[in-house]
């Protein structure tokens, strides 16, 4: 990922509010909601609510999922910049390797081959 991930309001912004000349207050009229709301969250102050992303989601007629997802990747992204290296735990595997293992074991168990041999997928 290239720099830090843009906050939620910032995109709003870039994508929806100067595409379309809409300004906070004309959002918070639509949304339903105090348009401090709207202002922090464009000025980085305030996160996007769920309840938030489902008025936008109405309001711009997209998926609400859109903007958490805008602020899942942020959230993670500064958790990400804030966390010091973390050590494996010793002796752990990975989930990859679980899978392989679970794989081998379920061929190699009674019947894994010839269970698998003209079975349909």
């Amino acid at each position: 990922m290239l720099g830090c991930m843009s906050h939620p309001g910032a995109l709003l912004q870039d994508r929806f509010l100067s595409p379309l000349g809409i300004t906070a207050y004309r959002l918070a009229q639509g949304l339903g909601v105090q348009q401090t709301r709207i202002s922090q969250i464009l000025n980085g102050k305030r996160r996007i609510s769920a309840d938030t992303a489902v008025r936008l989601g109405a309001y711009f007629q997209v998926s609400p999922v859109l903007f958490l997802q805008w602020q899942m990747n942020h959230d993670l992204d500064r958790a990400k910049r804030a966390v010091e290296e973390v050590s494996p735990f010793e002796g752990h595997i990975t989930y990859a390797e679980a899978g392989a293992r679970r794989e081998l074991e379920e061929v190699e168990s009674p019947g894994g081959l010839r269970g698998l041999v003209g079975r349909k997928p």
